[in-house]
């Protein structure tokens, strides 16, 4: 796993099996931590993806950090570590952690445990036409109405939809659609 650059948003992706009869249990821990986490600089949001068997048996939460000094700080915290110690009755095995940054983290498989990112050269083959398609798409639906506005206001416009598009609309299904491609056996 490589270190995140400086200043690039960072995904971390935190398995836990549950013990058997407590995955409620673990379900309630999930809410608590990610609204702990929630409170921290830096924290861009979480999402908690339940076991799904029987191809998916942990429980995984996806967080996002601004920056990996963001994340280093929700890491060292007491907050955390309280946490953490938390789980131990509701958890088998220890927890798994991967660290993705940057374009990486929509390559993230929801609940799966977690893999490498692809190679870098699978995700910009993905990446570049489903921006080009978004952005595309968001100048002919926006273009009537920011016409008017300078060109760093309209590109700041289409960057703020397109973003969150891209993060929890399109490249979520899309990894899952081509998870063959991505991830070989």
């Amino acid at each position: 796993m490589t270190a995140p650059a400086e200043g690039a948003p960072v995904t971390l992706v935190l398995s836990r099996t549950p013990r058997p009869g407590r995955e409620a249990d673990l379900e309630a821990w999930a809410r608590g931590v990610v609204a702990a986490a929630a409170a921290f600089p830096g924290h861009l949001g979480a999402e908690v993806h339940r076991p799904a068997p029987p191809d998916q048996t942990d429980l995984v939460i996806v967080y996002r950090f601004a920056t990996s000094a963001d994340l280093a700080r929700w890491n060292a915290s007491a907050e955390r570590a309280r946490w953490l110690r938390r789980a131990e009755p509701l958890t088998e095995g220890s927890a798994r952690l991967q660290v993705v940054s940057g374009l990486d983290g929509w390559f993230a498989l929801p609940g799966r445990r977690p893999v490498p990112p692809p190679p870098r050269w699978k995700t910009a083959v993905i990446t570049a036409p489903v921006i080009y398609l978004l952005v595309v798409a968001l100048s002919l639906a926006t273009g009537p109405v920011l016409a008017e506005l300078p060109l760093a206001l309209r590109t700041a416009v289409t960057t703020l939809v397109l973003v969150p598009v891209m993060t929890w609309g399109v490249m979520p299904p899309l990894t899952r659609l081509l998870r063959s491609w991505l991830y070989p056996p």
